[in-house]
């Protein structure tokens, strides 16, 4: 990667970052202050978070109707007064949660939230949804257990603690940095968005030949893959925080499993032509029936209710497959 690219790339996951922490219901001052300096610092940063605005700008613009079971939140504020001045975001289609703590150290999300937590070190953790881990600190080290979910980790210096989070049978050790984790079961992936991170199996061994990440990368370990490591696009993998889900020429099957995961309004394919089917586009999680509404003018699909469920598919007389761009 080349120094101009990796400026681009780091100004993009910071840029979506910032967009995570200005959700919070409880933002404060200190937040908008520090906003703001991070857009004074570089003119890429301002670039970049004006990239980020823009793309939920476009999706803003479409009417869509709420998940019925989410939060309400403000409205969107115009992208020149924030990037100006700092201040609020528009919330998602998704519940947010601001600043929060928890008794034992346990912090957790329901189906269609999201969390901030801010910790006694002064690490900030973002919680995806349906998340719950465990923070344990003590005079030696400070260590996190994702039990399930995904999580955002700004990960404050600490010399004397090393930083780590043990996801299912793997752990990964952060002395600073910035990064995501993910576990679903015993599924692990890890991406790296800026500092530096080790990932290794809990007993001490490797995850892979090459288990310390470099910015931009992404280990998957689950029980086919000893540690496949790629590099894939920052935004689409940190979409999340913003309360997006963006799809590259990406089959109905696995955004539907990923759209399935913020709502309690399940979308079932009904056949395997309907999830071989291949689509592109920004949607906001956690409006299942919008989704279900685009993609039946997108796709040869149709879309009914079922157990009140959204079923999906495949009409008849229309090709195997489509893609949109």
């Amino acid at each position: 990667m080349s120094a101009r690219a990796h400026s681009t790339a780091t100004a993009d996951a910071e840029a979506a970052t910032w967009l995570a922490r200005l959700h919070a219901d409880a933002r404060d001052p200190s937040d908008e202050a520090e906003f703001r300096r991070w857009i004074d610092a570089s003119p890429a940063n301002a670039e970049a978070f004006r990239h980020a605005t823009s793309v939920w700008d476009a999706v803003g613009a479409v009417h869509v109707e709420r998940n019925p079971d989410a939060v309400a939140a403000p409205s969107l504020m115009n992208r020149r007064a924030l990037i100006a001045g700092g201040g609020a975001i528009a919330a998602m289609g998704i519940g947010l949660s601001g600043w929060q703590s928890a008794q034992a150290g346990v912090y957790q999300t329901g189906l269609g939230e999201q969390k901030r937590v801010t910790l006694e070190d002064g690490s900030i953790l973002f919680l995806d949804t349906d998340t719950k881990l465990k923070a344990q600190f003590d005079d030696r080290q400070r260590a996190v257990t994702l039990h399930q979910g995904r999580a955002n980790f700004r990960v404050a210096a600490d010399t004397a603690r090393p930083f780590v989070v043990h996801a299912g049978a793997q752990s990964v050790l952060a002395p600073r940095g910035v990064f995501d984790v993910r576990r679903d079961t015993e599924r692990v992936s890890v991406m790296l968005i800026e500092g530096s991170v080790v990932v290794q199996k809990a007993d001490g061994g490797p995850a892979n030949d090459v288990d310390r990440l470099r910015e931009g990368e992404r280990i998957i370990i689950d029980r086919t893959h000893a540690g496949q490591i790629d590099t894939p696009d920052l935004a689409q993998q940190l979409a999340w925080q913003n309360g997006q889900m963006i799809a590259d020429n990406q089959s109905l099957g696995a955004m539907v499993a990923e759209m399935n995961r913020y709502s309690s309004v399940k979308l079932v394919i009904a056949d395997p032509r309907a999830a071989s089917l291949k689509l592109s586009g920004v949607y906001r999680v956690g409006e299942n029936a919008a989704f279900a509404r685009s993609i039946r003018q997108l796709l040869p699909v149709g879309v009914r209710t079922n157990n009140g469920n959204l079923e999906i598919f495949s009409l008849p007389s229309e090709p195997l497959t489509s893609n949109v761009t």
